[in-house]
């Protein structure tokens, strides 16, 4: 059977999954809990995940109580070689082994698909321009990985 409190964990893990407002998660740095609105303007980068819920069973009796797994969420600045920017995100865990595995936020903002990005409007605008800012200095960014290649590796690495 249910118990009443479960229910109310259930509803309250619903209310944050679809408020705008983030009801769970680290605390804000602190140059954004001095203006109340700055929390709106970081781009959230969950890479499709969520709040899931289960049941959890009790050992002695089996009884089941459901219960919400809530996503490794933390802030992070991120640097984007494409913009010269240092970017503040509310990441997860699962977007930061991404990132790592594809060299970088602009390479993953690049190639990552729409499901993975989420609705928030401040990533999608923040990859837009990424994308826009890539295509426009595409040549000069190949140009500085072939040198930085070159001096690594050495001038054969490069043909």
């Amino acid at each position: 059977m249910v118990r009443p409190h479960s229910l109310t964990v259930h509803r309250l893990a619903r209310h944050a999954l679809n408020s705008k407002k983030v009801a769970w998660g680290p605390p804000r740095p602190k140059e954004l809990r001095e203006s109340p609105n700055a929390a709106n303007l970081i781009p959230t980068f969950l890479h499709g995940k969520g709040i899931t819920f289960a049941d959890r069973v009790s050992k002695d009796y089996g009884n089941r109580t459901k219960r919400a797994f809530f996503p490794n969420v933390l802030y992070h600045h991120l640097y984007s070689r494409v913009l010269d920017i240092s970017v503040c995100c509310r990441v997860s865990a699962a977007m930061l082994r991404e990132v790592d595995q594809r060299g970088g936020i602009d390479e993953y903002l690049l190639t990552v698909s729409d499901e993975k990005i989420g609705d928030d409007e401040i990533a999608v605008m923040l990859r837009e321009k990424v994308r826009k800012a890539y295509h426009e200095r595409k040549d000069e960014i190949k140009r500085d990985e072939e040198v930085l290649l070159g001096r690594m590796y050495g001038p054969d690495f490069i043909k």
